[in-house]
């Protein structure tokens, strides 16, 4: 999971992610790069993924073939960067799962349409969050067109978060 915007840290994420992943027996990944946020790095974004998940892979037993990636807002965007930016390919072919939550600026444009659609995108957005919901739609409608599976997990009463009494039933909802 990506983080939101400079103002949170991975470890808010990580505890909205805990009970998720108590429940899927999962274990939860949140890399960090104070880079990502700082002079527009985001081409560190592929590489602190793929370090992160092969850390975790020699630590412990993981199926490589059932990797999520989720993240909030600009996490969102970097959400899309990872597992849709496929000009040289994607990082993880048996990724299991993209869910962009409330993409971040231009989300829908850094995605390699029609290059690798085998993942399912699961965009969810909240009803209440004004300034992303186009965003995210826009991401839907160009991955769909695609030839994506995708779902659009609109949230009513919802903003620009991930703090709301039903995220685990929604991102359950995703999986």
């Amino acid at each position: 999971g990506f983080r939101g915007g400079p103002h949170t840290g991975p470890d808010h994420l990580r505890d909205q992610l805990q009970p998720l992943s108590d429940s899927l027996g999962a274990i939860i990944m949140c890399p960090e790069s104070v880079s990502l946020w700082q002079g527009g790095q985001e081409d560190l974004v592929k590489p602190l993924f793929q370090h992160a998940v092969d850390t975790t892979a020699a630590l412990y037993s993981i199926d490589i073939d059932r990797l999520y990636v989720t993240g909030l807002s600009f996490g969102g965007r970097h959400t899309v960067l990872v597992a849709m930016d496929t000009d040289s390919g994607p990082i993880y072919p048996g990724l299991r799962g993209i869910i962009p939550f409330a993409a971040g600026m231009n989300s829908e444009a850094v995605a390699d349409y029609g290059v690798d659609t085998s993942t399912p995108l699961c965009t969810c957005i909240g009803l209440d969050d004004t300034s992303f919901y186009t965003v995210s739609y826009s991401l839907h409608l160009n991955a769909t067109a695609a030839g994506h599976t995708t779902l659009f997990n609109e949230i009513p009463g919802v903003g620009h978060t991930m703090a709301f009494p039903t995220f685990i039933d929604e991102m359950m909802e995703c999986f």
